[in-house]
Order: C-alpha cells, then structure tokens, then sequence
C-alpha cells in the first residue's frame, strides 16, 4: 500500500451500465440482453442521489443538509436531493496527488454560531491547514477564516489524514497521517501520524498526555503511531472515537483510541506478534488483509439514527467501506466479528454517514484506476448514493430514463437502474404500448423516424414483491442534421513532453446553416493512461483555437495520451464530438547504487538498485536515498551522488538521452551491543540495594501512571544506566533527552547533559566520538512526580535523529575493568608462555615486546585486538632464567604499560 485517501491499488470496477444488444422497433425485431446486478440483502433500495463529484467526504447537518467536501477546495450543499448550484466554500488548495480539501466536522453549536472546521493542505508549502470558518444559511461569510493549527512539514504529498470529530468532552480530535515519513509516527513532538486534541479556539488540553512536555507540538498529541488515519468515527451512544488507519504492505486497522496510547505504527502493523513495543501499546479492535484485492480501509460510522429504519438485527453495527475492492462491510462492536456485506459492487468508496431517518449514504469517487497520482488528482464522476429498507423486496427505480432528441435515421437509446430482488423484469412501453419480448433496463430504438417524434417511453420494472413505474419521457426527433467538426490541431499522431503546450484550432460545417462561428465550438482534453482517463482541461466553449500546458508532475506511467476533444453545435441543439490523440516521447532512468542492492527511494516509496524508470520526457521524479539503511549486519550511509551531486531528495527528469544516477554509499559494520545494564531504585537518592537489574534493549519509556519495575513506587523512584555506546562514525554527536523529571548524562567521564530538577527537561549535548569505540555511558534518571518518561537519542551530520539503537549499546560487564587504553594483566606465567589478559572498549593496534634488565629487545609481536576482552599467550622458552620486562604499547595513543616477571628455569 502507498497512501492517504487515494491508494495504489488495482481494482476491477462494477459498473451500473447495462450493455444489452439494439433493438430495431419498427421492423418488430426484438433482442434480449441478461445482465448481473450485485443485490443488496432482500428489502434494501439504493437510490443515485447527486453525479459529477470531485469528493473527499462528506457530514450530515441536523437539519438534513448533506455537505460534501471536493478535493480542489470546494463545499457543495445537496438539500432536498438536490444539489445548490452555488457552492458553500471555494478556497484556493494544493491539490497534488492525495492533498487537497479533506474533511470538515461541524461546531457542537454550529446551528446558533455557524462555526465549521476544515482539514486541507496549503498551497505553496508541504503542510496542511485547520481551519474554522462561519456559516450563514447555505453560504460562508467571506473573509471569516480563522486558522485554528498550522500543521507541521510533510516528507511527501501522501499521508495525509485529516478527519475530524468532537469528542462528548467538547474537545475537537483530529487524525493526521505520517506524511510519508514512517518515524513520524512513532515521535512525540511531531503533529504527523497523530490523534491530536485541543479546544475549539487550537489551544492543547491540559490533560493531554505530554501537555507538560516541552518538545516541540507535544502537548496536543492525544495518541500516537498511525500511519494514517484517513477516518475518526464516534459512537453516538458511548461516546468512544474510532480511527479507520490505512495500513502499509499487510493490514487494515481499525483502533479504540485511549489516552496517551500507541498504537503500532511503524514497529508494527495489525496486531502485534513478536514486536517490542512500549506497554502504552495498544492492539487495534479489528484487523483485516490485503488478500483479494483489500487495500484501504476509509469511510466508517456506527447505525444509531434517531429513527431506526434498518431491521434490528443492524442496530449499533459499524459499516465501514474499503476504497480498492468497493465493498461496505459490517461489525459486531460488541465482539468485533465481521458480518457479512451490505454492497459489493461500490467503485471507490471514500465516506459514509447515517441521516436522521436512518438511511445510509455512500460516497464514491469513481472515474478512477490503479490508484496512481493521476487519479489521485481529480475526478468529475464522483456519486452519492443512499440505501434505505423498504421492509421487502420489492423493485424500485434508482436511476430513471430521460428524454432523448437525436436527428432521424439515428438510434435513440433510453435506460434504467433498479433494484429488488431478483430476478427483475423490465417492459418497456412505447405510446403506452408494451414493447413484446423486451426484458432488459436497455432500450434502444433504431434508424427512428419522424412518425415517432414525441413518442412516450416508460417503463415497468417488476418482480414477486409488486411492480414500480418510471416517470414518463419523450423522444424527440427532428430532421435537422447534426454539424460536422474538423480538427486542424493538433496533427494527427501528434506527440509531447511533459511540460509543453497543447495547441488546438478547428471549425465547424453545419448541413443547414454552412460554416459555424467559434461560438458554437467547445474544447475538451481527456488524460488517459491504460483503460481509464482522467480530466485534463474541462469543456470551454466559445473557442476556434486555443493551448493548455501539460503538467510535469502528476501520472509517472509511459502508457499514457492525451485526446483533445472538439464539439460542435448548431441553433436547434444538435451536436457532434470528434477527437484527436497524441501521444508522449518516452525516456528512461537507470538508477544504482554503490555498493549495489541498496534502498534509493522513488517518489517515496522504497526501491532496490539497481531499478529501471521509464517515462514521459520531461515528467518529474524524486530519488531520495536514506541517510542511513542496514543490510545484513551492516549499516550503509549515504555518501552523496556519483556526479558531485549531495542533494538527498533529488528531483530527475527522463530526457531525449537516457540517464544514469549512482548514490554512493560507505559501509560500516552494525554493533554488537545488547543494550544497557539497568538498576531500578525505590527512592530518588539512589540509595541502598536496586529493587533489580537487568539489561534495557533501548532508553525510550513512558511511565505514565505506572512504576517502571514491580516493587518500584510510581513516583519518587530512580533509575540508573550503565555500560558503553558505539559510534556509527567519527564525528560529533549530538544526544538529546527527553525526561521528566531530572536526568544526568555521561559520556568517556564528559558531562553530556545535566539537567537535575524537576519538571519535563528537554536537552541536548554533543561530543566528538571515534569510530571503533566503546565509551563508557552512565545515565540516571529520578522522578519526582506525576509520571515519567526518559528517551535517548542522538544525531550525526549524516544522519537524522533516533533513539539510539540496541546495537550499539553494550551493558558495563561487557569490559569489567575498563582503562583508557589497551590493558596487560599478567595472568599465569610457565616455563614455556606468559599468558596476558587484555581488555580494550575500542579497536587497538597493540604491540607488546619482551626486554632484559638492559633495556636490550628480545622479542617483539603485534596483535589487532577487537573490541572486549581476550587473553595472548606469549612463548618465552627460549629465554634463560632472569628478570624480564613485558612492554605492551597502544600503536594509537602511544600508551605504554611495563609488566615485570621472572622466569624461574
């Protein structure tokens, strides 16, 4: 999985066309066409509310009002059924690939103060926006944005989040995705990958969690590590808030959101197997896989209405739909059992909400494909549709025919959606009169004639509930013929690169009124890549001749083309569309990495070199290698590119030439540490015995509300840690502590950070620290009061902050006898060997030599010693009996240590 709101994910699409064969009334002849709808269960209708959507999600006002949000910054206001023609916002948005308008939730006091929230992402910079605004009727005052957050930075345009509920508290709980950067979701002073809190006015809650922790945007965090969560959901009668979190390569999540909770994400996915996780953890309520085309859990809502109109057997369930495989599913909240679907044929399903009455609206995007940037950008075939229980299963009419005029001598086709049980049967009646052997919800009427001209159409749809009636429609003919459009540009076969400019120029013929002005000429261009197309420029009349720019960011695939569109029309409304194509210059992108098989991002999504990327000239694309990735049991930093380049988000473009870029990498090997020896201690002082020691994998806790070791109180309590930490590489280090309360850090005997008073003390501290070392490391932490939590981490030039890893922490027994350079202890001394003990906390280069009481040399060796303890037998048979003098010096620091000895024979 990629993704925000929009994934990519392939889908096969369930479409409510019916393709029947043509019928040729006038001659009698009659054909038959079967198609399959997917049913819903037996008593359930599904209405097709409001087409020609561009949306993101929707909520419904007490009064009945649907408000739908559009991804390119608008609000539209469906009352009645019917869509108001003006819409309720129009604000300026950055809508590339899954940004945009998101969401918006209303005031709990909306109906006297007309306060609204919105969730959209700013134009110009990579962060998105909550906003309030207020309303007055079915328009917002202009001018009356007040900007409740400014969110932090994004690593990329996915990820987004955005949802929004008010809690039972009053408090507004808002949902933010990592932005593409995983760690986010795991760091506590981010507002990325979040459940944040605060009041109506953006101000944080003084019982947040980290309300008191004084690292950047702590205290609005609520809960934390999503990925994101694109959906809130609250139950209306406990009051409980619900986050639908769109999984990555395996699991759908949905979570019981709790105070200063952690909920996986990135450590784990799902629920949680053999993972290490802080026992703020909290495993989501339900789960489910990507098997069989499941890809991305969006819309959700509990069925509580007011009026229970669904049989009672759904009272209280939690319909949640899934975007790629168009299904809505349902939960038993009491035991979170799975129960069944309601639809399965839905096309993009991105929102779902229950009216008053109790019927349940659906959301779909649709016009989509395989989830790529393309699609995630616009649509304009997006639908709201309702479903209802009519308590049987008799048929009804969801969407119902519509007239038709089309010249004579040409085919007119009507058609109708139903629903019901099954099997439907449709007579279509013509002047009233039934159309015999006719069974199909396609009627098509060929080479009509003006004989036929203001013929009726209806039709009957009917099963073994009872039967339903259309409204009555017209065909219309007339004898006026329809105009002829030629294109003159593009030409034919035409090709582009990304970023220039589509010319178009035509005219029009009419057989009864010659050659037409430009106003009776419109322009449209389709972007179509594989079997699917997307808007590009929407119909613009008026125009004999025009351009329109071609993007270059947007769809990365190379099977790709624009068709420009010309349509004419004449004064009696007649039209004729013709179409051009062209088609895209393609290059190609080899991409490496030495050494080979390491991890250069591609658009933000991970990508092993060496990788191969093949495009439309001109269209742009992002490498971004890691600052740091392991590989077995080494660490690879990334060094810069093989043509000078240092830049580590890099944006390339395919060209006539094919291009080559190389990130190089050096390669370390990861420690072999364990972690740190810890000691627990029931009183600040550390004094006394520890209530217990153990080894600590990595210093990154949260003790909120609980002691940090049985027998341990939950406040008043000290903890010490000791051992040594390993550098990656040489070069200053900069350690940051997050602590509450006072907290004491030393690196090689240099105080590193001391902050000891009480309070939450966020501090830094750097130090120059040599590759190949073991420093000793001594950390104690004392809590005061109300709740505890210590993490470590540090920093590099050459690497972003992260706690510091279990491989290069090693616990104190590791050297029992630690000196600043390599250690001789004369351990057994024989006739034949003198048997050495050596203990070092780095890589040393030691040469021992063996002199006489003359200071004359004997024997001299040399030895790499890794880093720990060993022991060096020496051979001395060879030498008479006498005094001698074992030197031992470190080829690094010149250190030199004596040992005097005696051999007896």
């Amino acid at each position: 999985m990629q993704s925000g709101f929009m994934f990519s994910q392939s889908i096969s699409k369930i479409s409510f066309r019916r393709f029947g064969c043509f019928f040729l009334y006038l001659t009698g002849t009659l054909l038959v066409s079967t198609s399959l709808h997917a049913q819903l269960p037996p008593g359930f209708i599904r209405e097709e509310i409001v087409s020609g959507l561009n949306p993101t999600s929707m909520v419904i006002a007490r009064d009945g009002r649907i408000f739908i949000t559009e991804k390119q910054g608008i609000i539209r206001i469906i009352r009645d059924d019917v869509l108001i023609a003006d819409p309720f916002l129009s604000l300026e948005v950055d809508d590339a690939n899954e940004r945009g308008l998101g969401h918006m939730v209303f005031h709990p006091d909306f109906e006297r103060n007309g306060y609204y929230y919105i969730f959209y992402s700013v134009p110009g910079v990579r962060h998105n926006r909550i906003s309030r605004l207020t309303a007055n009727g079915d328009k917002t005052i202009p001018g009356s944005e007040h900007i409740i957050m400014e969110l932090d930075q994004l690593g990329s345009d996915i990820h987004n989040g955005g949802d929004m509920v008010f809690g039972t508290d009053g408090y507004l709980y808002v949902g933010t995705g990592d932005g593409g950067q995983a760690w986010q979701g795991e760091n506590i002073g981010t507002t990325n990958g979040k459940i944040l809190r605060m009041d109506e006015n953006g101000e944080a809650i003084p019982d947040n969690p980290w309300y008191t922790f004084p690292y950047l945007r702590a205290r609005y965090v609520y809960a934390y590590g999503f990925r994101n969560p694109f959906t809130l959901t609250i139950h209306p009668l406990t009051g409980e808030i619900f986050a639908n979190d769109v999984g990555g390569a395996n699991f759908e999540e949905v979570n019981r959101i709790e105070h200063g909770s952690f909920y996986g994400w990135p450590t784990v996915e799902g629920k949680r197997t053999h993972q290490v996780v802080p026992p703020e953890y909290r495993d989501p309520v339900f789960q489910y896989s990507h098997a069989n085309g499941y890809c991305a859990i969006v819309g959700s809502v509990f069925y509580t209405p007011a009026i229970q109109q669904f049989p009672s057997q759904y009272y209280g369930r939690y319909f949640y739909s899934d975007y790629c495989r168009g299904h809505i599913r349902m939960l038993d909240p009491n035991t979170w059992m799975d129960r069944g679907s309601l639809i399965t044929d839905g096309d993009r399903i991105i929102d779902l909400d229950i009216s008053a009455d109790g019927s349940l609206y659906y959301l779909e995007r649709k016009g989509l494909g395989d989830g790529s940037q393309e699609d995630n950008t616009s649509t304009n075939e997006g639908k709201l549709w309702r479903i209802s229980y009519t308590g049987s299963g008799a048929p009804f009419i969801s969407v119902a025919p519509q007239s038709v005029k089309i010249p004579v001598g040409e085919n007119a086709t009507f058609s109708v959606v139903a629903m019901g049980a099954q099997p439907l049967e449709y007579t279509w009646l013509v002047n009233g009169e039934e159309v015999m052997s006719l069974d199909d919800p396609i009627l098509v009427l060929n080479q009509v004639q003006m004989s036929q001209h203001e013929a009726t159409i209806q039709v009957e749809v009917s099963n073994a509930f009872g039967k339903t009636e259309s409204v009555v429609v017209f065909l219309e003919v007339t004898d006026n013929q329809r105009p002829m459009p030629v294109i003159t540009s593009p030409e034919p076969d035409g090709t582009y690169t990304a970023g220039e400019t589509i010319y178009f120029s035509g005219y029009a013929e009419d057989p009864e009124e010659g050659l037409l002005s430009s106003a009776a000429l419109s322009w449209r261009i389709d972007f179509h890549h594989g079997t699917h197309t997307h808007p590009a420029m929407s119909w613009t009349p008026g125009l004999a001749f025009g351009s329109w720019s071609i993007p270059v960011t947007g769809e990365t695939a190379s099977d790709v083309w624009y068709r420009v569109y010309l349509r004419a029309t004449d004064q009696d409304g007649m039209t004729k569309t013709i179409h051009r194509d062209i088609y895209p210059l393609v290059g190609s992108i080899l991409v490496q990495s030495a050494p080979s098989n390491l991890d250069i991002y591609l658009d933000g999504i991970p990508a092993t070199t060496p990788y191969s990327i093949e495009g439309v000239r001109g269209v742009t694309r992002f490498l971004s290698p890691p600052y740091k990735q392991a590989q077995g049991d080494s660490l690879y930093f990334f060094n810069g590119w093989e043509d000078g380049s240092e830049v580590i988000h890099r944006e390339v473009r395919t060209r006539e030439q094919d291009q080559v870029f190389v990130g190089t990498f050096e390669s370390i090997l990861a420690g072999k540490g364990t972690g740190l020896t810890v000691s627990y201690y029931d009183n600040m002082a550390f004094e006394g015995d520890p209530v217990a020691t153990e080894i600590d994998p990595v210093i990154d806790h949260q003790y909120l509300l609980r002691e940090p070791y049985p027998g341990v109180p939950i406040d008043d309590f000290g903890i010490r840690w000791k051992g040594f930490i390993q550098p990656y590489r040489s070069g200053v280090y900069t350690f940051t502590v997050f602590a509450d309360d006072g907290v004491f850090v030393e690196i090689d005997g240099h105080t590193v950070i001391q902050q000891w008073s009480p309070g939450v003390n966020y501090e830094k501290g750097t130090i120059y620290l040599e590759a190949g070392r073991l420093y000793p490391l001594h950390i104690r932490l004392y809590d005061w009061a109300w709740g505890s939590h210590i993490s470590f981490r540090w920093s590099g030039v050459d690497f972003p902050e992260e706690v510091v890893p279990t491989s290069q922490l090693y616990p104190d027994h590791t050297l029992p006898d630690l000196r600043l350079s390599g250690i001789l202890t004369l351990e057994s001394l024989s006739d034949q060997h003198i048997t050495i003990g050596t203990q070092s906390y780095r890589h040393t280069a030691l040469e021992i030599s063996i002199t006489n009481a003359l200071g004359q040399v004997l024997d001299i060796r040399g030895y790499w010693l890794p880093i720990g303890v060993h022991t060096l037998q020496i051979p001395i048979r060879s030498l008479p009996q006498g005094l001698y003098f074992l030197h031992g010096k470190d080829a690094r620091t010149g250190a030199i240590e004596v040992i005097p000895f005696v051999k007896a024979k």
